[in-house]
């Protein structure tokens, strides 16, 4: 036989063996396959980041963290902190908002707060001004250097699930601004029982506020002693504010069920006093530590306390409410109220108390009594207070009993104070009112409510909360699939949420919110209105507005009660023609109309010498039969646009008081579309000229006799200009319809929808910005009013209102960069409504009820609306209550409705079609013979739930034909039919829909899908692949798959079938169609990890994100293999990270906005296509936060994993593992970017600090050169500075964190 010799691996070791040639034959016959296999594996890395909060709220606190003199509230989220100030007008106002990177376990205010008999003294003005500040994490650990200013009264403690606790508390930035400090205590971490996550399961602070107590589950507690805040001052150097003197772990034998401080005597104030109860053996004992102010930790805890068994009846108390008399407290428990009294000497003695308190109510969907879930103290004044204990206590079915406990501890009084309707959870607080009690009712299974106790009058609604119900699904209006235009009206996002009666579904939406304070109907045809401010001559506004055909108006009072007609001798404006501007300035109102200019002082009330009105005819006699078609009004400058024929010319009249004193005028070359007047800039005026847009500007009015005009070729102005300018030759410019300037930025709307922004120097003129924001009309109104750092200004397009911020001084000195956000009125009595088709937004005069707000004036059809803008973006969510469970819903492009599988009264499953614009029920359930029925046959069955629903498009001998189909919990496979029907007036076209077929299965059907002529469905761990028979009316077996777990999902891939299975995750199926034998089906593919799936959605043609239960994402690879290879393996494994929330449902949608549609979202800077049609990869979890996902290329992967790394290892000193930040692209984690982390580098504008030294950024300019194979460096070869490259990162930024919905 022959042999050689030859180097073969052995236990990881190269050695040298001798081989025979059978064996080397056998062995590369073998590998032979396996090398066919050999192929690259693409390198793609994924950005996931948060774009829309959870809106649960575990509590609610009142806590005083920037001064005695603002009522701060702390609304604690699963991972969030929202602090809003309760004003005296009875609304939130926001200030704050911070992601954390953990969850919150548990949060608690430290520091007391005294309210004096003199509430008047606690209303001063603002310390520091409130602008909103959003901070996703925390960049500022320690205040300002320098600062010596005192910790607020009160700061708010946060446990983490990490084992950390934060105390945070509010300060002024460097910009004045208020802004989050912090001060984290490591110390919990030490203990490794606190590192499972039960870590501050219990927390609470004593009454003087220098102790404080945290619990795990498992038998083991900490007290640590805290420095007193009442000497406290802010350090001046970069560590931490040490809050934490010391502390001391003690563990327990059983369970620590709850835990809380006791009231000492008033005259024993530094007596500290710690209750425990411990659950050992299936019962409860209850444990008292105390100790004086200063003791040794170490000597009070030295050993366990035994404590006392509680009384049956008192076992397992759900509350723990330590009383402010004679240190004793209040044990809930399931099944009685009481008090507990003598606990500090012997055997405590419990008394029960008996509460006014109804039965459940329809809100209650236990099984059980309703249980009692929170309670408050509310403020009442010291000498009330002697002797006695003040309470009000929540019941999760919405009942609240206020209470009041003597110095005996006997029940002196309780009042029920009303059934609310809506569930009531932990995040239940009184907040304080000078005049009455307020209450916060937090609801974890749909909207919560604020409400106004008054003295002896029924409870009053004055604000609603979020739905903090779980989400159990969602969906977007993906109508058009892949044929879709650039350019559309973005899609809109809809969860299914809530339970029973608190069922709703929620629209997600995030913009500025407007409160609506006023909605009056004024009539249709309006073009333009104006609110204008008599209120210290009349006491009294006027409302004037302008249509096709003349003008009215009307008063309103101060109180803005009533419209109400002028008496017709006090009408001083020109009502018989279309108003074309309104001002006031100086004292003097200024009308200018198509007819005539009028001009009247405020202080007038009739025609008199105060009033002037003079006609174009007379005052432009040199123009006979003229037209005025526009016209501006400045300080003292009145310019009109007017045109005889062709010929156009602009007038420019001075006026002084309400007389006109002189004049300009120059003919223009060209038609003038709109016109502007800028004291800074001139004259300034779009022109329409051979089929192109024109610019013409006048330098500032003189009364000479010189024209100094400029004209701008704006189309190829936008053409030469170099940088991003968002243009190209093949977009035709429209006529400038609408101009605003502010300072040396003058702003232009097209009647295509371009807004164009142009920075004007002197005569030179640099366009800097172009953007399609929409396809109708863009009006622009400058924003005068606003109380902002930046100015902004208003824009109409499309029937909506968008804030244009102006931010010349961008990151890193950016210029092109113009925030925009959607203007949002809401109606706050009415959080379901669909948001009013805004035609026209403008700021107004007018005193704003909230500090920090604006006014802004709005045209909606026939209706004008006053309401208060916000200053920062945010959540503004719809949510359409429908009184049912929603459990699966879908959006339906061909009946334009979403789709709703719901649970009625009694579990009984059916569907919804929910028109998205109304939020109506437009679904009529009908027999097949056509009578209307209650539930479609297969529907209707108590204790059922629909587990699949889908629509099918049925397609058969070049025949399409569609259908729904429905899965359910009882074994129903139901195909249903629908036909619309004919709309009545406004109303949307209802829908009929009927059971077209039906078959009984013998299981839960848990998913199902269609598929040509085929619908496939799995029924326990079994799927079947069935073809509908419409002869004999009934679905034929073609292929039955046996499973080892149940599938969630269902796909259809070309020929093959993807199934999320239970146990399996993701399988590819080829079901071997023209083989009938029941095991002929193949998987070819699976998952290779062991986790529990929860989703997965196609991001590209052979790869797959998938979701699983431990918060875990995948991207998985379909990896091409030899043709006829049909035996099982696994998917390639691209990418995986881990999300601070687990995905229930992946959808896609196009859902940005227009602005950011089109050209603006061309794949740029690394960025990975996801979907056939650029859709957005959007993902939902259980507590409604919702997951961005973006595809990477490798090097956009290197530059922001560079970037993250460098924020995460920041005060570390070691540049060797620093230039190695970069991700090994050989490991699977580091493929996974925190989007979120980005954000706050991006907003803090902080990596100029990260990339700190020679070394870093070199390697920063080598993976910025590589972006897009080197087209943003280009030409820069060595010449680019470290500015350059720090602006092109920030835009990189920019550009992967812009806004998504």
């Amino acid at each position: 036989m022959a042999t050689f010799r030859t180097n073969v691996l052995r236990n990881g070791e190269w050695v040298t063996e001798t081989v025979d040639i059978q064996t080397f034959l056998k062995a590369q016959s073998a590998q032979g396959p396996k090398r066919a296999e050999q192929i690259d594996t693409p390198i793609c890395g994924l950005l996931t980041r948060t774009v829309a909060d959870s809106q649960m709220v575990k509590s609610v606190l009142p806590v005083r963290l920037r001064s005695p003199h603002h009522n701060d509230v702390a609304f604690i989220g699963h991972r969030s902190v929202q602090i809003r100030e309760f004003q005296s007008n009875g609304q939130f106002r926001d200030i704050l908002f911070r992601r954390f990177a953990h969850n919150i376990r548990n949060a608690c205010v430290v520091g007391s707060f005294e309210i004096p008999d003199g509430v008047d003294d606690l209303n001063p003005a603002m310390d520091v001004e409130p602008p909103v500040k959003v901070e996703d994490q925390d960049v500022h650990s320690s205040p300002p250097v320098g600062s010596t200013s005192q910790l607020p009264p009160q700061l708010l403690a946060l446990a983490m699930e990490n084992a950390d606790v934060v105390f945070l508390w509010i300060g002024p930035g460097a910009d004045g601004r208020p802004e989050f400090y912090s001060s984290t205590e490591f110390v919990f971490r030490r203990p490794p029982q606190f590192q499972d996550g039960n870590f501050g399961a219990h927390m609470a602070v004593d009454p003087s506020s220098r102790y404080m107590a945290l619990s795990s589950f498992h038998g083991l507690f900490a007290v640590g002693e805290l420095e007193s805040l009442a000497n406290f001052t802010q350090t001046g150097d970069e560590n931490t504010v040490g809050i934490v003197k010391s502390f001391r772990l003690r563990g327990v034998q059983g369970v620590i069920q709850n835990l809380t401080f006791l009231y000492p005597r008033p005259e024993d104030k530094d007596h500290i006093i710690l209750l425990l109860i411990v659950v050992n053996n299936g019962k409860s004992r209850m444990a008292i530590y105390e100790w004086t102010l200063g003791d040794d930790l170490a000597n009070v805890f030295a050993e366990e306390k035994r404590g006392h068994r509680l009384p049956v009846e008192n076992q397992m108390p759900q509350l723990l409410i330590p009383l402010t008399v004679g240190s004793a407290f209040i044990a809930i428990s399931p099944e009685q109220v009481a008090v507990c009294t003598e606990s500090l000497h012997g055997p405590p003695t419990f008394e029960s108390l008996e509460l006014d308190a109804p039965p459940k109510s329809p809100n209650h969907y236990g099984t059980g009594n309703p249980l009692w879930t929170a309670w408050d103290r509310p403020y009442r004044l010291p000498r009330y207070l002697k002797g006695k204990d003040c309470l009000y206590l929540a019941r999760e079915d919405g009942i609240v009993v206020y209470i009041e406990v003597d110095e005996d501890h006997a029940l002196e009084r309780s009042t029920f104070i009303d059934a609310f309707k809506c569930n009531i959870s932990s995040a239940f607080a009184y907040l304080f009112d000078q005049y009455a009690d307020v209450l916060v009712l937090g609801s974890d299974n749909g909207t919560g409510s604020v409400w106004k106790i008054p003295p002896r009058d029924h409870p009053l609604q004055i604000g609603t909360l979020p739905s903090g119900a779980p989400t159990l699904d969602f969906a977007t209006t993906d109508s058009l699939g892949d044929k879709a235009p650039e350019l559309r009206a973005p899609e809109r996002i809809f969860a299914a949420s809530g339970h029973g009666l608190t069922g709703c579904i929620t629209e997600y939406r995030h913009g500025l919110k407007a409160d609506i304070g006023l909605e009056l109907e004024i009539g249709d045809g309006v073009k333009q209105a104006w609110l204008l401010n008599f209120s210290n001559t009349h006491g009294r506004y006027d409302l004037l507005w302008t249509t096709p055909i003349h003008s009215q108006v009307r008063e309103l009072p101060e109180d803005f009660s009533d419209l109400t007609d002028p008496e017709p001798d006090q009408v001083l404006y020109d009502l018989s023609s279309p108003t074309l501007a309104v001002t006031q300035v100086n004292g003097v109102t200024v009308q200018v109309t198509t007819a005539s200019i009028t001009l009247f002082r405020n202080e007038a009330r009739y025609i008199t010498d105060e009033w002037k009105q003079l006609s174009f005819d007379r005052l432009l006699q040199d123009q006979p039969h003229v037209s005025v078609s526009d016209a501006c009004i400045t300080e003292d400058w009145i310019t009109v646009s007017t045109h005889v024929g062709p010929q156009f010319r602009i007038y420019s009249f001075k006026f002084y008081g309400t007389a006109v004193v002189s004049q300009v005028q120059f003919d223009v070359p060209g038609d003038v579309t709109s016109i502007h007047h800028s004291k800074d800039l001139g004259i300034i005026a779009g022109l329409w000229r051979d089929g192109r847009p024109y610019l013409l500007i006048r330098t500032p009015t003189t009364e000479t006799e010189s024209q100094d005009i400029e004209e701008i070729d704006i189309a190829e102005r936008l053409k030469w200009t170099p940088g991003e300018t968002g243009y190209r030759d093949d977009m035709p410019l429209k006529a400038i319809g609408s101009i605003a300037s502010v300072n040396n930025a003058i702003l232009l709307g097209t009647r295509g929808g371009e807004l164009i922004h142009i920075s004007k120097e002197w005569k030179s003129a640099t366009m800097i910005y172009y953007q399609q924001i929409g396809l109708t009309a863009v009006k622009i109104t400058a924003a005068r009013h606003l109380q902002t750092t930046r100015p902004r200004v208003l824009v109409s397009c499309d029937q909506a209102l968008i804030e244009v911020q102006l931010d010349e001084c961008g990151p890193n000195g950016s210029v092109y960069h113009l925030a925009k956000h959607r203007v949002l009125p809401i109606n706050a009595g009415n959080l379901g409504a669909p948001l009013p088709l805004v035609e026209y937004g403008v700021a107004i005069d007018i005193p704003c009820a909230s500090e920090g707000f604006t006014p802004i004036l709005m045209l909606a059809g026939p209706s004008v609306i006053i309401a208060e803008l916000h200053q920062e973006p945010g959540p503004a969510h719809r949510y359409i209550k429908i009184g049912k469970t929603p459990v699966k819903t879908f959006y339906s492009p061909n009946l334009r409705c979403l789709v709703v599988g719901v649970n009625e009264e009694g579990n009984k499953s059916t569907l919804m079609f929910m028109d998205p614009d109304t939020g109506e029920d437009i679904g009529k359930p009908i027999h097949k013979a056509g009578t209307p029925v209650q539930h479609i046959v297969g529907l209707g069955k108590s204790n059922d739930r629909i587990h699949g629903l889908a629509e099918w498009e049925y397609k058969k001998n070049g025949g399409t034909w569609r259908y729904l189909l429905v899965g359910t919990k009882q074994g129903q496979l139901i195909i249903v039919s629908t036909e619309k029907e004919p709309s009545e007036g406004d109303r949307p076209p209802s829908i009929k829909y009927w059971a077209r077929f039906k078959k009984n299965c013998d299981g839960p059907v848990y998913s199902v899908i269609g598929h040509e002529e085929s619908v496939i469905y799995c029924v326990d761990d079994t799927l079947h692949w069935d073809v509908l028979d419409p002869v004999e009316r009934k679905l034929k077996p073609r292929k039955v798959i046996e499973l080892d777990s149940l599938a969630l999902e269902l796909q259809i891939s070309e020929t093959k079938l993807l199934a999320l299975t239970w146990g399996d995750s993701l399988q590819l199926i080829d079901p071997v169609l023209d083989d009938v034998s029941e095991n002929s089906a193949t998987v070819e593919f699976h998952d290779p990890r062991e986790v529990t799936p929860t989703s997965f959605m196609k991001v590209q043609y052979d790869m797959w994100l998938v979701a699983d239960q431990d918060c875990g994402v995948a991207g998985l690879w379909q990896w091409p293999r030899a043709s006829g290879t049909h035996n099982w393996t696994e998917f390639k494994l691209l990418f995986q990270g881990k999300l601070p929330v687990s995905i229930r449902k992946f959808r896609r949608g196009r859902t940005r906005p227009t602005w950011e549609q089109g050209a603006w979202n061309a794949p740029k800077y690394g960025r990975v296509v996801s979907t056939p049609n650029n859709a957005e990869i959007l993902g939902i979890s259980i507590d409604g936060t919702m997951v961005h996902f973006t595809l990477l290329d490798q090097h956009a992967l290197r530059l922001l994993r560079f970037i993250v790394n460098l924020y995460n290892l920041r005060g570390r000193r070691d540049e060797e593992r620093l230039l190695r930040a970069e991700p090994d692209l050989g490991y699977i984690e580091p493929m996974h970017v925190d989007g979120d982390l980005l954000k706050t580098i991006l907003d803090a504008e902080v990596l100029q600090e990260l990339v700190n030294t020679e070394e870093l950024l070199a390697r920063f300019k080598t993976l910025l050169d590589k972006l897009d194979s080197g087209i943003h460096t280009y030409g820069w070869e060595g010449k680019g500075t470290a500015d350059h490259y720090f602006e092109l990162a920030y835009n990189v930024l920019l550009y992967y964190l812009r806004q998504v919905y």
